[in-house]
Order: structure tokens, then C-alpha cells, then sequence
């Protein structure tokens, strides 16, 4: 049966934004073919209710929490009671938190990456992310400006209900995106001309079976606005500093050393899901990641030793763990493989069109 849903967005404009929106466009012709009327709308209009879904974008209303909170959750209602169904799409970074005040408000709430105990959502996190909240606790970090961790995802978590809670479930997280050499350049042509062929996913894959010659890399850099944040990636930086050069390349470079390395080491940042995860794949390497073990996400290229290599969030293994990969990579090649063989099948495979429309519908059709 056909389903006519009416995406309320800002469009093309952040980060997360574009990789929210970039499979919806890319694969337009799947849903079309698997009975979705997909219409995007970037303002609310009287035809935005002509359909049987309303979803909206939580980036359409990213400017306005910190102004009116009020004003957004009294919109939101309007748009509960005009529409037949309202699904709320968080495309915040991180599995955090859920934005209580809008979950009586919709029927479905989907995120990026959701807690894989979803019970823990019932708790308050220091930085509404469950690893700030570790740094702040362990290490008595504080984040400079606390008013602003009092966010909306905080506003009502006060009447969260098993029936609301029952209501969040996982969409896509940032992977459906281009993460390519040039990938960069051409989400800025496509937001600047709409010219949905600039719409791709790499192209270019790198075997991790091939000879590399660098053994570790994590170039990233250490400022960050948060001091909990800043404080993990601080850690990280302390811990293998020594082994590998951290400081940041031109595109082109950095992409040719990470065809050229074993092990990439990615941090987290604003959330766990990061670009550095999927450049890391593409080029092949080894990807070793804080555990993820606490999330669940989709597509999932973050099976513990099976995808990826995780350690531990105080860094108390990595060193160790360093040693041994690079001392015995060959027998972690296969991690690195199996990674890749899964990131590409959702995105730059044969069939992956199919698979995200597919996902889509379902994600669509609940009583």
C-alpha cells in the first residue's frame, strides 16, 4: 500500500543534516519503487498535512529551543493534531538523550543511534551524553558553560513513560553519506546547485589485505569546546603520542596515509558516530573506537572484535591493545574486511538501495 510522507527540514545546511537527507535523495528511486511519496517541505505549509505520515527533521528547529522552547513544543502540537501520524527524526550526534518534551507529542521517534538499554534514558547525563557524564564523573570534569547542557532534551524528562519510551527507535546513522577524497566538495556543489547526480557514495575502495607501511594514526585535533569532551580526546592523544603523528594533513595526504595504515584510532567527539569512522573504512584500516557496546545503530559497522577493535573509555588497555594489533596485524586484517564488506554493502553496493527503502517503510509503518 502506498505511504505519501512529508519530511519537514531545513535542508542541506549542517553536518548531520546532509547525512540524514543524503539517502533520501540518493535513494528516491528505491522508495518510489517500494510505494514511498517521499515530499520534503522546509517550511509548514497547509499541504504538509496532505499525507498519511508528517516526520520532521529535529534540525528544523535547531535554532529555536534556546529562544522559545514553548513556542516549538506549541508548533509541534499544532502539527500532532492535523496530522494522521507525526514522526520526530533526532539527528542529534550522540545516543545521549532523548528529547523528553516531544515524545507524547509524536507517534515515533527516531535517532541515529539510540542506548541499547533504552531504561537508561530514564537518567540524566552530564553533557546529555552518557560518556561526558563519565569524564564529569570519574575525572571531576566541568564543562565550561553549564546552562548550556540544561538542553531541550532535558525539558520533561521529569513524565517520561514506558509508553513514550516504547516510542524511540534507530533510523541511520552519519555512514549513509559521501565520506570519499572529494566527498566534501561535492556536498557543498550539491547544496549550492541541487544537482542530485553530486549525490554519491565512495567509489574508491581500499583493501585492507594490501601492504601497509604506517602502523598507527589518529590525526585529530585535541581543542574542543567541551572540557569533558576535550578531556577524552586529551587522554587519547596522551596515550599514543608518542607513536603516531597527530597533527593534521591536507585532505589528500590524510587520505593517503590512511590507505597506508593498519590502525586507525578515532575518538569520540559531539557523539560516538564520527567521519573519521567511515574514512578509516574506506581506506581500509583497522578501526579502534571507545566501546560502543552501550548504543545501537544502523547500518552497524560496530560488532565488538568482529568490526572493529573497542577499548576501554579510561584507557586503561590501549596500549596494550596497540602492541598487539600492530604485532600481529595479520590476524586482525580479517576484522577490518568484514567491517568494510558491511559498510560498503549498505552503501555502494548492488542492492543497498533497496535495503534503506526497505528499512525506510518499515520504519514508517507501525500501529
Amino acid at each position: 500500500m502506498p505511504i505519501k510522507v512529508n519530511l519537514l527540514t531545513e535542508g542541506f545546511v549542517t553536518f548531520n543534516g546532509h547525512a540524514f537527507l543524503f539517502p533520501l535523495v540518493h535513494w528516491r528511486k528505491n522508495l518510489k519503487q517500494n510505494d514511498v511519496d517521499l515530499n520534503l517541505f522546509y517550511e509548514i505549509t497547509d499541504d504538509i498535512f496532505d499525507c498519511d505520515i508528517v516526520a520532521v527533521d529535529s534540525k528544523f528547529f535547531r535554532q529555536d529551543w534556546s529562544r522559545d522552547s514553548e513556542d516549538v513544543l506549541g508548533t509541534l502540537n499544532n502539527l500532532a493534531n492535523r496530522s494522521k501520524k507525526l514522526i520526530w527524526f533526532d539527528t542529534s550526534d550522540s545516543s545521549g538523550t532523548v528529547q523528553y518534551a516531544v515524545l507524547p507529542l509524536v507517534d515515533r521517534y527516531l535517532k541515529n543511534q539510540v542506548l541499547r538499554d533504552r531504561s537508561l534514558y530514564g537518567a540524566p547525563y552530564y553533557g546529555s551524553r552518557i560518556y561526558t557524564d563519565y569524564y564529569h564523573k570519574k575525572y571531576s570534569i566541568q564543562d565550561d558553560v553549564d546552562e548550556e547542557l540544561l538542553s531541550a532534551a532535558e525539558i520533561g524528562q521529569e513524565n517520561l513513560s514506558s509508553k513514550d519510551l516504547a516510542k524511540v527507535n534507530i533510523s541511520w546513522n552519519l555512514g549513509l553519506s559521501d565520506y570519499s577524497r572529494w566527498g566534501r566538495v561535492r556536498k557543498e556543489l550539491y547544496r549550492r546547485t541541487k544537482f542530485t547526480p553530486l549525490l554519491r557514495f565512495s567509489r574508491h575502495w581500499t583493501k585492507p589485505s594490501i601492504t601497509r607501511n604506517i602502523k598507527i594514526s589518529s590525526r585529530f585535533n585535541s581543542n574542543h569546546s567541551r572540557n569533558t569532551i576535550r578531556h577524552h580526546r586529551q587522554m587519547l592523544k596522551d596515550v599514543i603520542g608518542s607513536n603516531a603523528d597527530m597533527k593534521q594533513l591536507s585532505r589528500g595526504d590524510y587520505f593517503k596515509e590512511t590507505e597506508d595504515t593498519q590502525v586507525v584510532v578515532a575518538p569520540f567527539s559531539f557523539g560516538e558516530v564520527t567521519a573519521r569512522d567511515f574514512e578509516a573504512i574506506i581506506g581500509g584500516a583497522l578501526l579502534v573506537k571507545p566501546d560502543m557496546e552501550h548504543l545501537e545503530t544502523w547500518p552497524n559497522v560496530y560488532i565488538k572484535n568482529e568490526t572493529y577493535v573497542p577499548y576501554m573509555w579510561n584507557y586503561a588497555d590501549l596500549e596494550k591493545l596497540l602492541s598487539t594489533i600492530t604485532d600481529n596485524y595479520k590476524e586482525f586484517v580479517d576484522i577490518a574486511d568484514n567491517c568494510q564488506k558491511i559498510y560498503k554493502s549498505h552503501t555502494s553496493g548492488e542492492n543497498a538501495g533497496s535495503v534503506f527503502a526497505e528499512r525506510f517503510v518499515d520504519l514508517m509503518t507501525f500501529k
